[in-house]
């Protein structure tokens, strides 16, 4: 069922352990957030850079160019707070106690995503923009 974000129509399409990452030739967004308390780990949100300057400028109601301004870098992280609070909102009603670190922002080529000591989960979207990735690995501690 596709997500909508930003007024943008997100489709997921796959779901599958993440592999050893290959740095990409395409230029990205990548927003990395961590997970601590009764889960831990990360999330890490992998957006091609037609999609980040969408994101942006849907986020911003102005148009974004392809340098991203500081102003921009702020509504992708916001838009990742976003989703990943909801997230944690649903563990948190579960019983667990969950938190997120403020996300952190990188924009370039060749982005390798950093491999994790917990297994990963990654799911793929596609929208009219281009394509994200989201790379998450959590698990929960032992009490």
């Amino acid at each position: 069922m596709p997500q909508i974000v930003a007024g943008i129509t997100f489709t997921r399409t796959g779901l599958s352990l993440a592999k050893e990452s290959v740095a990409s030739k395409e230029k990205l967004a990548v927003i990395i957030l961590g997970v601590v308390g009764n889960v831990k780990g990360r999330v890490i949100y992998s957006l091609e850079s037609k999609l980040a300057c969408e994101v942006a400028s849907k986020m911003l109601f102005e148009p974004v160019e392809e340098e991203l301004s500081s102003l921009a870098r702020s509504a992708l992280a916001e838009m990742t707070n976003m989703v990943t609070g909801r997230a944690i909102s649903i563990l948190v009603s579960s019983g667990y106690s969950v938190d997120f670190s403020p996300p952190t922002l990188f924009v370039g080529r060749e982005i390798q995503i950093p491999e994790s000591d917990i297994p990963a989960i990654l799911i793929p979207f596609q929208t009219q923009y281009g394509s994200l990735n989201l790379n998450v690995a959590i698990k929960e501690i032992e009490k």
